[in-house]
């Protein structure tokens, strides 16, 4: 069996998406930001970048025999020690240079160390045994969480922290980069604002058999304005869970009479699972109503698979009661800005782009009415292309189309292009490279000089 379950043509969900942005609704600018960058995942089949994949798809891949492997290996924990650059990670001290360990090594000369208050207890800096010393730590059934450093901009808070567990860290699935894929039930929230982040996923890496450094990163697209030079951030979470190896997960089979009523109303329709590509909008319909009662059914049984993540059958827990309220504060100097004002005929007023040692980042050019009636409404994409004509992709972890990682990329020149919104989703966006050489990146820059409303070249003062 097929395990993309969801599918939909790609021409109905660009459809369905324009209705939606263009409807006769309070469309707050932070979330059509989330929704585009949602549906341009959708768009392209990428929907599991972000965070873990559902309990569902999880259950099917393995019913369905299709490997682990092919997405996230089953590997011992210990394969991912320091993997990026093992070398210069064992010449660093712990607390205080988890940026630096964890591919953020830009924002290390701005980052503020975070400090144990004067008044901390005994109780609230317990379990760091064999631990730096600084941070602030608590510590709950034998697994402290420390909290390392900090650093923020106006659209952008990061903090830094290190999970060190006296018992050593079960086995874990591994990303496509080799580490661990450990979460945290996480949720932020700022004196500043109005709104909470919630970041299921922050990137990582581990240390030893017991410790994991990682770093969680908020969007102010989330709140109701953006970071202020100063604030203080609530980081909370009761749950530090992870996937455990596909040998040893207990996800119980789908009943065979659940599979065969499936089969059997695919073969009444006369339809055929292994064509499901080729499938007519109407049997997608009819397919996917199968699919549903099937996975309904075997919800009734299974209500603990239910409930999303984590779940006793497929993930590992560790529980506490993790509360820290964390100064922040941003360093000016680290920030560089440039106007960029698109001729008249366009119709799109002048904008800030801001550039930090981390990101590229735009005031969004889609601002909806309250009240108004969109459905006419202009919408556009920005897209930038590095120093080698590589395309930028949104910072990982924050859900915010306009704000673009530069890490690990030459951005002594960035060319920023305006599209048109729908034309970028049907033309541009299938055929943009995301990685690999100034080569392979020249076709896609070619065509956005070719459909672009404008293009300007931008140089940051250093």
């Amino acid at each position: 069996m097929k395990k993309d379950r969801n599918g939909m043509q790609e021409t109905q969900i660009d459809q369905k998406i324009r209705g939606v942005l263009q409807s006769k609704m309070k469309v707050p600018d932070p979330v059509q930001g989330a929704c585009m960058d949602a549906f341009a995942r959708i768009r392209t089949g990428n929907t599991e970048v972000e965070g873990k994949i559902p309990a569902y798809r999880r259950i099917w891949k393995r019913i369905a025999g299709s490997s682990a492997a092919a997405a996230t290996v089953s590997v011992s924990i210990l394969a991912g020690v320091c993997a990026a650059n093992p070398a210069f990670a064992e010449k660093l001290p712990l607390i205080g240079h988890i940026f630096e360990r964890s591919g953020y090594e830009a924002v290390a000369p701005y980052a503020e160390v975070v400090q144990k208050p004067e008044n901390t207890t005994a109780a609230d800096s317990s379990g760091t045994e064999g631990m730096d010393a600084g941070g602030l730590s608590q510590t709950f059934n034998g697994t402290t969480v420390t909290i390392s450093e900090t650093y923020s901009n106006a659209q952008i808070a990061l903090i830094s922290y290190v999970i060190h567990s006296e018992e050593k860290l079960p086995d874990t699935m591994t990303d496509q980069f080799g580490q661990p894929e450990i979460l945290l039930d996480a949720a932020l929230k700022v004196d500043s604002a109005e709104g909470e982040s919630v970041n299921r996923s922050p990137q990582g890496s581990l240390i030893d058999e017991h410790t994991y450094a990682g770093v969680y990163a908020a969007s102010s697209g989330e709140f109701s304005s953006e970071f202020p030079d100063q604030f203080n951030a609530q980081l909370q979470f009761s749950q530090i869970f992870g996937t455990l190896p596909e040998e040893k997960q207990s996800v119980p089979e789908i009943p065979v009479e659940l599979k065969q009523k499936y089969n059997d109303g695919m073969k009444a329709l006369g339809l055929d699972e292994d064509n499901y590509q080729n499938f007519k909008e109407e049997q997608k319909k009819q397919e996917h109503k199968l699919f549903s009662e099937m996975m309904n059914a075997y919800y009734e049984r299974y209500p603990e698979l239910a409930g999303g993540e984590p779940n006793a059958c497929q993930d590992w827990v560790l529980k506490g009661d993790w509360n820290f309220t964390i100064p922040m504060k941003s360093d000016p100097k680290a920030e560089h800005t440039i106007t960029v004002a698109p001729p008249k005929d366009i119709d799109i007023a002048a904008f800030t782009v801001r550039k930090t040692p981390l990101t590229i980042s735009n005031d969004s050019l889609n601002q909806v009415e309250v009240g108004g009636d969109n459905r006419d409404q202009k919408l556009y994409e920005i897209v930038y292309l590095d120093h080698n004509g590589r395309q930028l992709q949104p910072f990982k972890g924050i859900g915010d189309t306009n704000v673009v990682s530069t890490i690990g990329r030459d951005v002594s020149t960035v060319d920023l292009y305006i599209c048109d919104y729908n034309d970028y989703m049907d033309n541009l966006k299938p055929r943009s490279v995301e990685g690999g050489e100034k080569a392979e990146a020249e076709p896609f820059r070619q065509m956005l000089e070719e459909k672009a409303l404008y293009h300007e070249q931008l140089a940051f003062d250093s």
